[in-house]
């Protein structure tokens, strides 16, 4: 995904994250998906499957969705971010409690906002 890192924000991690789909999901604007169940512990994401078989979450404002179906309207990957307190990640863009965040290291991927703070 290329971002926009102009408006970056520092956040320090102060929980742990562990990745849970070490192969997720991900493709171009414009692929179309099959959706699934909404997320109850994150609102604003859907269970979807892509045309290769990978599942994941997908941010509901990032998809047109046409019933069952849903098209990318951004470049997307589903790749989390391992997390220890103390690590200090930046980023720019928040979509439902998730940060698309880039780590000290260069490591980039989702991570949920709870488990950061700023600064």
């Amino acid at each position: 995904m290329h971002l926009d890192e102009t408006n970056m924000t520092t956040y320090r991690a102060v929980e742990p994250w562990s990745v849970h789909y070490p192969d997720p999901i991900r493709g171009a604007a414009g692929d179309r998906l099959t959706l699934g169940r909404r997320d109850d512990e994150f609102p604003g994401w859907v269970w979807a499957t892509a045309g290769d078989g990978r599942e994941g979450w997908v941010p509901e404002s990032w998809l047109r969705m046409d019933g069952g179906n849903g098209t990318l309207l951004h470049d997307y990957t589903a790749a989390e971010l391992a997390l220890e307190p103390g690590d200090v990640v930046s980023g720019a863009v928040v979509v439902s409690g998730w940060l698309w965040a880039t780590a000290a290291d260069g490591r980039v991927g989702w991570a949920p906002l709870h488990c950061l703070v700023h600064g």
